[in-house]
């Protein structure tokens, strides 16, 4: 079916994915309905980890403090909005095209939305968010369930670099926390031929660059396009 026509049948699943703000890990806990069955040291850890959520909370002085003043910056959270998402999206289909046999992968899927929103309106064979955080996870689970019954995404709760990953034929990172070791192994791990979009600069030269609208910016900032 084509990606347009699936768009306008899943307006309403779309706008869904994209109605709540980006959650905090101890505010998924608490929607999950999880927070109160924690340990004070599980509590205590999940506070830790909740340091940056994004500027779409409207508190952009807040974000600044935190950003300064935590030692945690390397579990900050922001993700792709949806424009963002689309812009990626059309991207792919014009410069890289897709078929029914492509294998979508999202690095760092977070809470999911961008790989529920392709399953709803993509052909690809199949969308595959990987993510470490098992709160995130659990909450991308919950969304996928809320808003349809899929058959074309997964989500995995792993480091990426224990994940067979070789199946991919495009991948997404949003990897500007990612250190220099990570992104390499990730890439290691990857078949001749695919295809990346990325943020931050690796050992490949890029053939090209999009700019990209994110939460944690107020202006899109560029990815870049490798392949393999």
């Amino acid at each position: 079916m084509n990606d347009i026509v699936k768009r306008i049948m899943n307006f309403e699943k779309i706008k869904q994915i994209y109605s709540n703000k980006l959650f905090t890990i101890k505010s998924i806990a608490q929607h999950l309905n999880l927070w109160d069955s924690l340990s004070e040291n599980e509590k205590l850890n999940l506070e830790k980890l909740t340091t940056v959520d994004s500027l779409l909370n409207g508190h952009k002085d807040e974000y600044v403090y935190k950003l300064e003043n935590f030692e945690y910056e390397d579990l900050g959270y922001g993700e792709i909005t949806k424009s963002g998402a689309d812009t990626i999206f059309n991207y792919i289909k014009k410069n890289i095209g897709m078929t029914e046999n492509d294998i979508f992968y999202d690095i760092g899927s977070g809470n999911g939305k961008l790989c529920i929103h392709y399953g709803l309106i993509s052909n690809f064979k199949c969308v595959k968010g990987v993510e470490i955080d098992k709160y995130r996870h659990l909450y991308s689970l919950k969304i996928m369930n809320d808003i349809d019954d899929f058959d074309n995404l997964q989500f995995i709760n792993d480091d990426v670099i224990n994940v067979e990953i070789s199946d991919a034929t495009i991948i997404l990172m949003n990897d500007i926390l990612f250190s220099q070791n990570l992104i390499s192994g990730i890439i290691n791990k990857l078949k001749p031929g695919t295809h990346l979009i990325s943020i931050e600069k690796n050992e490949l030269d890029p053939k090209d660059e999009l700019y990209v609208e994110v939460s944690w910016m107020p202006l899109p900032i560029k990815f870049k396009y490798y392949i393999i």
